[in-house]
């Protein structure tokens, strides 16, 4: 085998080693410089605000940098991070809107758009299997019911809360998600609420 071609296959053997990672929901790349340390690999980063846009262009100008993730298919996404259909992912990371779960917030969860936003990610996630998946959001998801009843609305002169009402079903219903696609999930309260999954083929 000549000289490059040795060299070639070194730098495919060291691909292949590295830990290869997609960060959806990106913002200023707090979570990519995380991961950096850890020494894994971002391929891509999605983001749709323009002064943050700017921001990752800035400091990681190689990165493949798309937009709304409404807007792009999970082939689309391979494609974007140059990965070929059989090509293993194996974290996917994201921190999605978190205002139709904050308690400052109207708390509609999936009857917001924002909240819809969540679901497309979880979606992606299932399309695209990676090995792991870490999940950042507000500790209001856990009480976040699917569907909210203004507190004006409460009481002994109003009917009791239905299931879709009670606090944690949102959550619940995300956990499911995973849970279907064969993903293993713990998730830990901090200022944020992280949820993680570990696809069950994973190893290690």
């Amino acid at each position: 085998m000549k000289t490059n071609e040795i060299k070639r296959h070194r730098q495919y053997e060291d691909f292949e080693k590295v830990i290869r990672g997609l960060e959806l929901f990106t913002g200023a790349m707090g979570l990519d410089l995380g991961l950096e340390r850890a020494g894994i690999h971002t391929l891509l980063a999605s983001e749709i605000d323009e002064a943050t846009r700017k921001t990752i262009a800035a400091n990681r100008p190689g990165i493949e940098l798309i937009g709304d993730l409404r807007d792009y298919s999970p082939q689309d996404i391979r494609e974007s991070a140059k990965l070929d259909p059989k090509s293993e992912i194996d974290l996917i990371v994201g921190g999605p809107p978190c205002q139709a779960f904050s308690t400052a917030g109207k708390r509609q969860a999936f009857e917001d758009e924002r909240g819809n936003v969540f679901l497309k990610f979880i979606e992606l996630i299932l399309d695209l299997r990676p090995r792991y998946a870490a999940i950042e959001n507000v500790r209001g998801l856990l009480s976040a019911p699917l569907a909210h009843r203004p507190h004006s609305n409460r009481g002994l002169t109003f009917p009791p809360l239905s299931s879709t009402e009670q606090q944690g079903g949102a959550l619940y219903f995300i956990l499911n998600m995973l849970r279907a696609g064969g993903y293993e999930v713990s998730f830990n309260l901090c200022t944020i609420l992280p949820i993680s999954a570990r696809h069950k083929s994973a190893s290690g």
